[in-house]
């Protein structure tokens, strides 16, 4: 059970990462380094993709990966996370080992039992889109299903016992065979199905490497243990009823574009939409290497590691939001092509989900290594029916803008829920949080009031005016109080003209 909502009176912690800062830097800069490298090749395959293939046809593939989301819930079956958790949990090698293997051997018979089902499953599924081409697309989903998931159980699996560097190795390596095999399947058949050939090929060989990786870390794995796999089932099934709700809530308004209006107003909302995953990156990161030690840590030990991990992604996602709307939302055409000019509104509206994409990852990953599930059952369910009514109330009449803004609004209430959750398990004042965030927005303000006029003025002034919005956006986290500790050092020895550098405490 969580502890008592009551928080835990203190002095208020500064915005460091807490203790062993040092360490949870360099793990979530070897993170961060994976995750960007990663996000820059799927840009890439996004670019070729949208350009090559017809709106129609990117709509089916993104139709596809919306449906192979939702199927990656079951095929998972929160086993990754369960084991990662039970990984970074275990005091000794050959627990490790042992969860490793129970771990892998529950998750590869579920996710190639869901993959068959999702193939046999294609043309009814196709019949009920009304996209027969659809059919095609999923059969290649399936397979790049069965081992996306395998896959995944490695790579959360090397983070939970530290190897953050063969984690990068893994992230990077599959996401380039995945980008040269999507774009040379699309180019040369320009279909969806071919380049959803190429997503299968990449996870494929990933899943083959990780298996190396992690084997070559814990050793030879012992026989399965029942009684482990029935503790990470447990577990995982709390988990993937999380997982389950929030996928399903990213991949929401995909679906029901689909189903009533059309797969060209899927693509021109998915294509810009896709572009908010990197928009989490630094949060996630950051939480990949600082929610593992809450597994063991003790509570206060903890909570100043969260409380101090969430204050410092928060700021920085202030300015990677100025940069959104200086450089990415006035450029929609020139990234996408002419054919997707209505995806730029639907950059601009999802701005608001962008600035709150950092926090999302810090306290979700921290509530479930601390034990806490249930909270993001409850979280990511709230947010999923929200996100759901709006988009069948309106989304049909008004077009793809309602997506958009139900995509803000429950995001939105998804992390207050967890952040009012957190406050419990951690025990920190919910108060000062609000606070924090408060001073936050007004420490934006006067930068993004300044943008939006520059964004009237067109691309060229909105990029021109990036720099002083930065330099306000810095100035008022100065007056806020806000500013973290790091970035106050650096600033103060560049004013005097000293060397800026050197490591986080």
């Amino acid at each position: 059970m969580p502890p008592s909502s009551q928080a835990i009176s203190e002095p208020e912690v500064g915005p460091e990462l807490g203790p062993g800062t040092g360490s949870t830097a360099r793990r979530s800069l070897h993170a961060l380094i994976g995750l960007v490298g990663s996000a820059g090749l799927t840009f890439v395959a996004l670019l070729v993709l949208v350009r090559t293939l017809e709106p129609s046809q990117y709509g089916l593939f993104a139709l596809g990966f919306a449906i192979n989301q939702v199927a990656f819930v079951v095929a998972d079956a929160g086993l990754a996370s369960s084991t990662a958790r039970a990984l970074a949990a275990a005091s000794t090698g050959a627990e490790r080992a042992r969860a490793a293997s129970s771990g892998l051997a529950i998750k590869g018979g579920v996710s190639i039992a869901v993959a068959l089902a999702l193939a046999l499953a294609a043309p009814a599924i196709a019949a009920a889109y009304d996209h027969p081409d659809l059919a095609a697309v999923l059969r290649a989903t399936a397979v790049a299903l069965a081992a996306q998931s395998i896959f995944m159980l490695y790579r959360h699996g090397l983070n939970a016992v530290g190897d953050t560097r063969a984690m990068v190795g893994l992230v990077l390596g599959e996401s380039a065979i995945e980008t040269l095999a999507v774009v040379g399947f699309a180019v040369a058949g320009g279909t969806a199905a071919a380049a959803m050939s190429g997503r299968a090929v990449g996870f494929l060989v990933g899943a083959g490497l990780g298996f190396f990786l992690l084997r070559r870390r814990l050793g030879p794995l012992p026989a399965p243990s029942a009684a482990t796999a029935r503790s990470l089932a447990a577990y995982g099934l709390t988990l993937a009823v999380a997982d389950g709700a929030f996928l399903l809530f990213t991949q929401i308004d995909v679906l029901l574009i689909g189903a009533l209006r059309s797969a060209r107003d899927v693509a021109l909302f998915e294509a810009p939409a896709r572009l908010l995953v990197v928009a989490g990156y630094l949060g996630y990161a950051v939480a990949l290497s600082v929610a593992p030690r809450l597994a063991r840590a003790e509570r206060s030990r903890a909570r100043a590691t969260l409380v101090g991990a969430v204050r410092v992604v928060s700021t920085a996602q202030g300015a990677i939001l100025l940069v959104w709307l200086a450089l990415i939302v006035p450029n929609a055409v020139r990234i996408f092509g002419a054919r997707y000019e209505p995806s730029g509104d639907v950059l601009l509206v999802l701005s608001p989900y962008l600035l709150l994409a950092g926090a999302a990852p810090l306290l979700s990953l921290a509530a479930t290594y601390a034990g806490a599930g249930r909270l993001v059952v409850v979280a990511s369910c709230a947010a999923l029916a929200v996100n759901a009514a709006i988009d069948v109330t309106l989304l049909g009449a008004h077009g793809i803008l309602v997506a958009a803004v139900a995509t803000d609004v429950a995001f939105a209430l998804f992390v207050a829920l967890l952040l009012h959750g957190c406050s419990a398990t951690f025990g920190f004042g919910l108060d000062r949080a609000a606070a924090a965030g408060l001073r936050l927005l007004v420490a934006l303000a006067p930068a993004i009031v300044v943008l939006g006029g520059l964004l009237a003025l067109g691309p060229v002034a909105a990029a021109v005016g990036l720099l002083p919005a930065l330099g306000l956006y810095l100035g008022g986290l100065r007056l806020a109080g806000l500013m973290p500790a790091q970035l106050g050092t650096a600033w103060r020895r560049s004013a005097a003209g000293c060397d800026p550098g050197g490591r986080w405490r």
